[in-house]
């Protein structure tokens, strides 16, 4: 049985909302990096946020394959299992 989070949301849901949601915070970094280096400006410290954030992601991405093979499974049980 699937676990619930505070507001409903499957843990898989949830694991699916970070990762669609942490996609969309690496394209700003990324554009961000790009002006800044674009414009002449120093760009390390951005540039080392986003290695952090991509490596954060790949966690998730990790994740939600945990979670996704966790589901698959629980749908094969029988009911009552």
């Amino acid at each position: 049985m699937a676990m619930l989070m505070a507001d409903d949301e499957t843990n898989l849901e949830q694991a699916r909302r970070h990762v669609r949601e942490a996609t969309a915070r690496l394209t700003e970094q990324r554009a961000r990096v790009a002006e800044l280096e674009r414009d002449g400006h120093e760009a390390t410290p951005s540039r080392e946020l986003l290695a952090t954030m991509e490596e954060s992601f790949r966690l998730m991405q990790e994740h939600l394959e945990v979670e996704e093979q966790e589901a698959r499974q629980a749908e094969a049980l029988p009911p009552g299992a």
